[in-house]
């Protein structure tokens, strides 16, 4: 098995069928890959992908288990010498597959490649950065951005230019390309973290073993994203949004781990 692509999701049935439409209809003829989908423990009515799409394989989880878990268990089902690691809410435009494969293995020293990311009006999506310093979400999130606007900048990676292969030092975890030997030698994903800074703990692993993260733009996906954690004013959130809460705590839970 060349590839194996795993989706882990979580109340957004409809999204993922716009996924697995858009996978099945650019893989290239020749491309001997599976499709693995791993359910949180939705409320919707999941066993329905099955039917729509009886080729791909579906794990239901009796809980919530968070991304990171949700994938380390679609990896343990996975045959492919390469993994895609896939939101649900993504879209493959055409040669996506290919292109990221065929980078892949002609650069053996890269452990992780991910495409250009665009809202689906267009727009590009952030979504390679340097790694974080403790304060970064002060300066995204509040108006010390606008008082170190370099800072930003070089989180951002907003002085690369971003048409052209970089290397970056982490990716979104939309979408990432992994040789499936380099992800099962760092362990995968650390299960600490239930979601948000699982991506750039994966990196960051990566990135210490000697590997490139490399960001991809001649590959491209639609990202329908939404910030759960960014909808209102960063300090009312923290009391009054989860998704907020679990932002936070992944923060620190990261920080505890790589050091300040």
């Amino acid at each position: 098995m060349e590839l194996s692509i795993i989706i882990v999701t979580y109340n957004c049935l409809e999204k993922t069928k716009v996924c697995l439409r858009s996978i099945f209809a650019h893989a290239v003829p020749d491309l001997n890959f599976e499709v693995i989908i791993v359910d949180n423990n939705s409320t919707e009515n999941i066993d329905s992908l099955t039917r729509d799409f009886p080729q791909i394989k579906l794990i239901k989880n009796q809980a919530n288990l968070g991304m990171g878990a949700g994938n380390n268990i679609g990896v343990k089902e996975a045959s492919g010498k390469y993994l895609l690691i896939l939101n649900p809410d993504t879209e493959l435009k055409p040669n996506t597959l290919d292109l990221l494969l065929r980078y892949a293995k002609e650069h053996p020293e890269v452990g992780v490649i991910g495409p250009k990311i665009m809202y689906p009006d267009g727009e590009r999506q952030i979504s390679c950065y340097r790694f974080p310093d403790f304060f970064m979400p002060l300066y995204r999130r509040t108006f010390f951005g606008q008082i170190n606007k370099s800072y930003l900048k070089n989180y951002l990676m907003q002085n690369f230019d971003l048409d052209q292969t970089t290397q970056a030092d982490w990716l979104m975890g939309s979408c990432l390309l992994i040789p499936a030997e380099i992800f099962r030698a760092v362990g995968g994903f650390d299960e600490r973290f239930f979601m948000y800074f699982e991506d750039t703990d994966l990196c960051r692993k990566i990135w210490a073993i000697n590997k490139k993260i490399i960001y991809f733009p001649f590959a491209e996906i639609i990202h329908h994203h939404g910030r759960a954690s960014a909808k209102s004013h960063w300090l009312v959130s923290i009391f009054k949004n989860k998704m907020a809460r679990i932002h936070v705590i992944s923060h620190l839970k990261y920080f505890l781990k790589w050091g300040i």
